[in-house]
């Protein structure tokens, strides 16, 4: 059975980020630099994602243990207290010069230790090159370095790779399909990934990229298409599953047609440590309708094995099939996060994979996201979760579930929710380590001097 608890069922109008099938897509819909100063970085240290992982990255800073001291706060708008139930809180969005961004920020994600972040954003004066594009955020130095133009940035956890979308048809050579491909840049190179084994392009565009749709030494990536040339020719008109391995060079198909049926999968992520994908699928024939068709089932697919096994244990039986939603992995995917519209109960659960338990968060929400040991989960929401909440703006929150408590990350210097709608632009990211959480808001209350009336990207620092 499934334990819930805190409020019951109830309506509210949701929308920001959302992630729902139709037809053979899916679609993703989302429309003063002094705060606080969360924890300093060492350069000299190196990061490894979680027990049993395989990579390790050089030259990167470790994540900070937990028996440090509380965080440290810069500057004279800082009043908040954890006693209050909020986070200190820092704008990352600020132009060179120290002022506000000229343009709106979105899509953010962070690395594993939290040092680097990647975003999207139209302003033109984040760094010296005046162009709107994505960036990549080093908080070592504040510095932004350029990646391309607009799109759907994701980070790899030990922040040397960055996957995104794009129309450019610059980016790589022979790039002729005048379609949306999947690239990712390393180092100021930058090569297509929604490629079949031999090279050729897709004939049809790839969505994406979800969150945490690469591994986290870069090596993996996952995304969704109907491209025929991925399938070896076969064009069944389905949405499916793909994963690009950039060592060999190759890349696999996750959801093929079988005696079941043709095969069809979205909304992929994978595990950090490169184990596990998940995706959501199933398989549409003439029983089950296969231009009206709806996922039924949340697979596991075990890259070393070559295995895919539905996930169990995360709904009650009878429910409906999913139409839409969100799911976060752990480190090694034994935790999974989902969203209420994918379990259509009535609160955001963590799965246990390797005990087949859940836990619920007691509250409904939107796009959790959950850091690598399960420990922390991040989440939108216009509910009531504090005694100021309002329900006025959605407001971005984080369930420590160890401790059993729920901070607000989108407050102002003085405790006040924020003024306007925050996490609605890119769902909020927080770190594998499980201190850091970047989100999107359009309040102007979260820092002082935020007078540009935009969306900006912040960073809060979580307790541990």
């Amino acid at each position: 059975m499934i334990e819930q608890s805190g409020e019951m069922a109830r309506a509210v109008v949701r929308w920001g980020c959302s992630y729902s099938f139709l037809g053979a897509l899916v679609l993703v819909a989302c429309s003063c630099s002094c705060g606080s100063r969360l924890h300093e970085l060492d350069a000299e240290t190196k990061f490894n994602a979680g027990n049993d992982v395989g990579f390790v990255a050089a030259d990167e800073p470790a994540p900070n243990t937990r028996d440090e001291e509380p965080l440290p706060v810069l500057g004279n708008c800082v009043g908040t207290s954890l006693e209050q139930g909020v986070l200190p809180v820092r704008r990352l969005t600020v132009g060179s010069d120290g002022g506000d961004a000229n343009g709106d920020s979105d899509w953010p994600d962070i690395s594993g230790d939290g040092r680097f972040v990647v975003l999207s954003s139209a302003a033109r004066n984040l760094d010296s090159s005046q162009r709107s594009g994505i960036f990549l955020l080093d908080r070592l130095d504040d510095s932004f370095t350029f990646v391309a133009s607009p799109g759907w940035p994701a980070i790899s956890a030990d922040g040397r790779s960055v996957m995104f979308t794009s129309y450019a048809s610059d980016l790589v050579e022979g790039d002729e399909n005048d379609m949306p491909d999947i690239f990712v840049w390393e180092a100021g190179r930058i090569e297509r990934i929604n490629v079949s084994d031999s090279g050729e392009q897709a004939d049809v565009h790839a969505v994406g990229p979800i969150p945490r749709a690469i591994s986290g030494d870069g090596r993996f990536v996952v995304f969704q298409s109907d491209a025929a040339t991925l399938e070896n020719g076969v064009q069944d008109a389905q949405l499916d599953v793909f994963v690009r391995d950039r060592h060999r060079q190759t890349t696999l198909h996750l959801s093929p047609d079988t005696e079941r049926g043709q095969g069809f999968g979205g909304l992929p992520q994978i595990s950090a440590d490169g184990r596990l994908v998940t995706y959501f699928g199933g398989w549409c024939n003439e029983q089950y309708d296969c231009v009206r068709r709806f996922p039924s089932e949340l697979l596991v697919h075990e890259l070393e094995l070559g295995t895919t096994t539905a996930l169990e244990g995360w709904r009650e039986p009878g429910a409906p099939s999913i139409k839409s939603g969100l799911i976060s992995l752990s480190v090694d995917g034994r935790y999974v996060a989902m969203d209420p519209s994918v379990t259509t109960l009535p609160s955001i659960i963590v799965l246990d994979t390797h005990a087949n338990t859940t836990r619920s968060l007691g509250h409904f929400g939107d796009n959790p996201s959950i850091s690598g040991d399960g420990r922390f989960v991040a989440f939108v929401d216009r509910g009531s979760h504090l005694p100021d909440d309002t329900m006025e703006f959605f407001q971005v929150y984080v369930t420590d579930l160890e401790l059993g408590v729920t901070y607000r990350a989108s407050s102002s210097s003085d405790g006040e929710p924020g003024n306007g709608d925050s996490g609605l632009w890119g769902p909020p990211r927080v770190s594998l380590n499980g201190r850091f959480l970047v989100f999107t808001s359009e309040a102007s209350n979260l820092v002082c001097d935020d007078t540009n009336g935009l969306v900006d990207v912040f960073i809060a620092g979580i307790p541990q």
